[in-house]
């Protein structure tokens, strides 16, 4: 086959994304449907002989899932990730990892609620990739008192719910999302989920301890960083997570794009925020075995203070 013409077949099957076996474009509806079969199938082939190709040469792939808590840092992690590894496609904004895991290369997404769909992944590992999840911890008393861009008159997530958005539009939002009891026993168990690996990250790590972070993920996923994780807020042009197309309404509440500080942990302490920690660990006691679980604290006296309110 003449070199012009295999140029070409990669170009068009770059074009259309292989989606639960078939072969789709963004722009699928435009095309005659004599029209999208046997480009369908042709984009099918390519990858998969590419992939057959590639196995012979020995090369792998990996998939990347940043998953965890609301508030719980995910989108800092997805921007320090995307603006210092080098050779992966990084979405912008957020993307469930079940919709992109059929996609070649290397690839990586971010979504909190991932968490609730890392055991669909293996089946649809069709490439047989290396699937790493990223799950995000963080003091939950710093969740429940963080407020987010878009609504930013509401404190985003409780221990039964957090706000959403309604049909992927972030003008419209309710207060029916999971809550730090679900999101928690569903870290628990991702665990066990066999055909991933799992790799805790807490929020405290990634502010206080950029370096031992960068470290901790080359050793555990086999990759290596090409620009420092603690500096990612300087190569902005690489940043995945960006909110200027999402309706942000307070900007100041934006930190995904911020230099690290420690500062950051701790907000909780802050005497604005005493009636809501008073209120989440007085309606939810479970609260405190999530706390201690999570290493942040070892027993409960820790709030006496609040109960002499």
């Amino acid at each position: 086959m003449s070199l012009p013409i295999c140029v070409l077949i990669q170009v068009v099957c770059k074009h259309f994304i292989l989606d639960d076996g078939l072969i789709i474009s963004k722009k699928h509806t435009l095309l005659p449907a004599f029209v999208r079969f046997p480009v369908r199938m042709l984009a099918h082939g390519f990858w998969r002989i590419r992939f057959v190709i590639d196995r012979l040469r020995s090369r792998y792939y990996k998939q990347i899932v940043i998953c965890g808590y609301p508030r719980g840092g995910t989108s800092l992690l997805y921007n320090m990730v995307s603006a210092s590894l080098p050779g992966f496609y990084f979405d912008e904004f957020e993307s469930r990892a079940a919709e992109r895991i059929h996609r070649y290369g290397n690839y990586a997404t971010k979504a909190p609620t991932d968490i609730f769909e890392l055991n669909k992944l293996p089946a649809l590992n069709i490439y047989k990739k290396e699937i790493f999840v990223l799950v995000v911890v963080r003091d939950i008393r710093d969740v429940i008192t963080s407020k987010h861009p878009n609504i930013p008159d509401e404190f985003f997530i409780g221990y039964d719910h957090s706000w959403w958005p309604r049909k992927d539009s972030h003008a419209a939002w309710q207060y029916d999302g999971s809550g730090v009891l679900e999101i928690h026993a569903a870290i628990e168990q991702s665990a066990a989920i066999e055909g991933i690996t799992v790799i805790k990250v807490s929020y405290e790590e990634m502010i206080n301890d950029p370096d031992g972070l960068q470290k901790k993920l080359e050793k555990n996923m086999g990759i290596n960083f090409d620009y420092p994780i603690r500096d990612f807020h300087r190569n902005k042009a690489k940043l995945a997570y960006k909110y200027d197309d999402y309706q942000q309404r307070k900007s100041s509440l934006v930190f995904e794009d911020k230099p690290i500080t420690g500062s950051r942990a701790g907000k909780w302490r802050k005497p604005e925020f005493r009636a809501r920690i008073q209120q989440q660990f007085g309606s939810c006691p479970s609260l405190f075995e999530i706390l201690i679980k999570d290493g942040y604290e070892t027993e409960r006296s820790w709030f006496d203070g609040y109960k002499q309110d």
